[in-house]
């Protein structure tokens, strides 16, 4: 082995390497297993959350907020209010794939195309990840009261120097 890498996101291998359509997080290249045979390696990899929902036609994110939107939309359309939805605490859980990937230098002298080539393989494993959406329970259902705004009745002039 030459590198270790994590990659949270769909990915391939392309000319002996690791490319990922939308990465959601990542690793470090890792090279300080260099020259093993196998390794127990430790990797922390951060998930990358969209926290909204933009409507875009293709969203390459991790978006929790879009799922959420769709669940609320279900819900209101089986004669339900948003408000009801909106109120409540509610966890879900959705999968996400981490790709181990790990790059090996083939022996020089090995018989094969690959000889002397680094090239990378990879296992992917789908995680699942619970969202935690916590409910308001101040919210009404119509229309919300309007904030007022007081003014002055006159506005003095800063003293002069």
């Amino acid at each position: 082995m030459t590198a270790v890498q994590a990659i949270i996101g769909k990915g391939f291998l392309h000319n002996n390497d690791m490319m990922v359509v939308n990465s959601w997080g990542k690793t470090a290249k890792q090279t300080n297993v260099a020259g093993r045979s196998d390794a127990d390696v430790s990797l922390e990899v951060q998930l990358n959350v969209s926290r909204r929902d933009t409507g875009a036609a293709i969203d390459l994110t991790f978006n929790p907020a879009r799922d959420y939107e769709q669940k609320l939309k279900a819900y209101v359309a089986k004669g339900n209010t948003a408000a009801e939805y909106l109120r409540e605490t509610q966890a879900f859980d959705m999968d996400v794939t981490v790709n181990l990937v790990a790059w090996c230098k083939m022996d020089s002298k090995a018989n094969s195309v690959l000889a002397g080539k680094t090239y990378a393989g990879f296992v992917a494993r789908k995680v699942p990840v619970t969202i935690l959406y916590n409910g308001d329970p101040a919210i009404i259902d119509g229309p919300a009261p309007r904030a007022t705004v007081k003014t002055r009745a006159e506005e003095t002039a800063p003293p002069i120097k």
